[in-house]
């Protein structure tokens, strides 16, 4: 019966392999986009530094302004015309055709920040790239408006997002606020355009005197250009895979079937991975069933991120629905299948020292693995230090859920499963198993461009092959059994 569960489940996941070739080549060429727009405030250049300061900005390297739409109160102010000064002070009239006029003699591109009504944008100007809009606009969209939308990362803009369903382009944007050590800022910049599929980067100047804002400037063009884009107009998310559209919801639950499944499915598996395991070399031997385990993770996630290759989740309009119950519900039945006929004798036999530390990894990993589960998370200051590290090192760095804690824990199950034939394999294989979901939900974030969660899996198996190694030879060590490699 078991082998029959394991064939069907392959045969199932190589005919959705099959099935996501064309969407996935489809997303890879939308994803092959080096070009960014570095941008900066106007308000900020003009009202700081002066106006004449723009071509400063240019040549240290930002080719786009953005513009806010303005008060009625504004206008009056900068045109003197009595029937500006008649309308409601709060009342907004759009972008100063002067500063659009300012910013097209300079050739640099134009983002619209709309926060008030949007009927009043100017429609077929020259050199806007996009709009951003506020969450409390207003006002109905001009019929022949043409302009691609932007999506602020981290801003709500609910009905941006509604705006963005129906639309066959997008832009993502990320805007930066200053701190004192902008080099924070260039990190983050960083990873924003190479993680996140970011092509819209506006850099906040208001908190700092010129020499710096320059400074800034030219360092963000440089790691911008370190990560190999290029300061030009970028293109948006386009739609692609359109005729997969009506069935999103369909296509939702096949992804969360899959990673739901794939974690059992590799507990299915193991014991079946016998034949790989001689007396000789047996490390090496535990190594090659953590890669065939780990394979099927990187299918599956492969197979839902060729399911969800669509603009909308390109842009994260729409998500992968379910991250919470795909990365607890296969821990949680793993646990109950592992468990379930000798629970009651395990509690009854003398506690070792191995076991209580055993029972206290195993605790400190299901709290951190809970509390970092899910789309968004904050993290410590010590902890995005060391993120910062890895990147140096890695240039994209692995999860610390695969490399520090499931990968290891994997082989040394893997290991005692086969070589030490230790019942401890068991709750090793639970936190191992928080490695493999990893890898899964890393390709459910398919804001992520497809090569960068590859290589962020990639790193992940190669650094935890390393550490899982160490910690087969550090438990030998413990119980007096050396480890023949």
């Amino acid at each position: 019966m078991l082998k029959k569960i394991v064939i069907i489940y392959i045969v199932f996941v190589i005919i959705l392999s099959c099935m996501v070739i064309i969407p996935l080549k489809n997303r890879i060429h939308n994803e092959d986009n080096h070009s960014v727009a570095l941008a900066i405030e106007y308000d900020d250049a003009a009202n700081f530094f002066g106006v004449e300061k723009l071509v400063d900005f240019k040549n240290a390297g930002i080719n786009t302004v953005v513009i806010s739409d303005e008060k009625a109160k504004e206008y009056y102010e900068e045109s003197g015309e009595i029937k500006y000064k008649k309308l409601p002070q709060e009342k907004y009239y759009g972008p100063s055709p002067e500063k659009i006029s300012n910013a097209s003699k300079l050739n640099l591109n134009i983002v619209l920040s709309v926060q008030g009504d949007i009927s009043k944008v100017p429609v077929k100007t020259p050199g806007i790239l996009s709009v951003i809009l506020s969450d409390d606009f207003y006002g109905e969209i001009p019929k022949d408006f043409d302009y691609t939308f932007g999506l602020v990362e981290f801003a709500k803009q609910k009905e941006v997002r509604k705006i963005l369903e129906n639309t066959s382009t997008g832009f993502r944007v990320f805007k930066t606020r200053w701190e004192g050590d902008y080099k924070k800022n260039l990190e983050r910049i960083k990873r924003a355009v190479l993680e996140r599929n970011v092509r819209i980067v506006i850099v906040d100047l208001a908190q700092t005197d010129l020499e710096n804002a320059i400074e800034y400037i030219r360092q963000s063009k440089n790691v911008l250009k370190e990560a190999g884009f290029n300061i030009e107009r970028p293109a948006p998310v386009k739609d692609i895979n359109v005729k997969l559209l009506k069935y999103t919801i369909f296509l939702k639950i096949i992804s969360l079937l899959v990673a739901l499944l794939s974690p059992v499915f590799i507990f299915l598996l193991l014991p079946n991975l016998s034949f790989i395991f001689t007396k000789r070399s047996p490390v090496l031997k535990t190594v090659a069933a953590f890669l065939i385990l780990t394979l099927i993770s990187l299918l599956s996630g492969v197979i839902i991120a060729g399911v969800l290759s669509m603009k909308n989740f390109m842009l994260e309009v729409d998500l992968f629905s379910g991250v919470k119950i795909a990365s607890i519900m296969p821990v949680l039945f793993i646990c109950y299948m592992l468990f379930k006929d000798n629970f009651n004798g395990f509690l009854k036999k003398p506690v070792l020292y191995i076991e209580l530390f055993s029972l206290g990894v195993l605790i400190l990993a299901a709290g951190f693995y809970i509390m970092r589960t899910g789309n968004y998370g904050s993290i410590t200051s010590t902890e995005d230090t060391f993120r910062s590290l890895l990147e140096k090192i890695f240039y994209i760095r692995p999860r610390l859920k695969e490399f520090c804690i499931g990968h290891p824990f994997m082989l040394l199950a893997s290991y005692l499963k086969y070589n030490v034939k230790s019942y401890m394999w068991k709750p090793f294989f639970v936190i191992g198993i928080i490695g493999q979901i990893s890898i899964i939900n890393t390709f459910c974030h398919i804001h992520t461009p497809f090569y960068i969660s590859l290589l962020r899996s990639f790193n992940g198996i190669c650094f935890g092959i390393i550490l899982g190694i160490i910690l087969i030879y550090i438990y030998s060590y413990f119980l007096g059994k050396t480890a023949n490699v």
